[in-house]
């Protein structure tokens, strides 16, 4: 079969069914949650594919990925679109692409927790704040003392962070698992969830006879 074939060939029913079937057993058989995939409670029954288990997609379908970068920084901001290229290992075929994107001026990339007090007392004005996360697992919300961080020295953490975000994109957009998997969680919000401590709630103490 030529690649033009293989281009203009229509899936029939069955091989669509047989597609969806063939992610579903890798899902079940080869990954490993909270490797390859994350289920956050609350966010629904599907989970959230990680970069490894992209990779395994990748790998079950024969596709090759190629990365183009688009350096959009400013003086004041490290910036990168990335385009992910997917294309047949065999037939050099292009299968489709996907988007991702990373900014220093992100919250999580922007600021960082101040190692002291005194380095936040230090820190000129409007290169500190007080935020306030979230508790987990019925915790109260924490306050933080953060300072803004050296944009130059995330740059190369940013622009992996721009690639997989874009892989994952365009395995979800050439393979058509968004029915399996979540699409808008970001992975580093995944793993931050998944690596919270589980709080048990505290017991109610035991009522003896002794006590009534």
């Amino acid at each position: 079969m030529t690649e033009l074939e293989i281009v203009n060939q229509t899936l029939t029913v069955g091989d669509i069914k047989s597609h969806v079937a063939v992610i579903k057993q890798v899902l079940d058989s080869v990954m490993i949650k909270g490797t390859h995939y994350g289920v956050i409670p609350g966010c629904g029954d599907k989970p959230a594919l990680l970069k490894p288990g992209a990779e395994k997609i990748l790998s079950t379908f024969m596709l090759a990925s190629e990365f183009v970068v688009d350096d959009l920084s400013t003086p004041d901001n490290k910036f990168y679109r990335v385009e992910a290229r997917l294309s047949h290992q065999s037939t050099k075929t292009f299968m489709g692409s996907g988007i991702g994107e990373c900014s220093s001026l992100e919250s999580k990339y922007a600021w960082r927790a101040a190692v002291c007090p005194e380095e936040f007392e230090c820190s000129p004005e409007n290169l500190r704040r007080v935020h306030f996360k979230k508790g987990w697992n019925g915790k109260p919300a924490e306050k933080i003392n953060q300072v803004r961080q050296d944009m130059h020295s995330l740059s190369n953490t940013i622009l992996k962070m721009a690639k997989k975000r874009a892989l994952i994109d365009s395995v979800m957009n050439v393979t058509a698992c968004s029915d399996i998997f979540v699409q808008d969680l970001d992975e580093e919000h995944v793993r931050e969830v998944l690596n919270k401590p589980v709080v048990e709630p505290a017991k109610a103490p035991a009522i003896t006879k002794a006590a009534i």
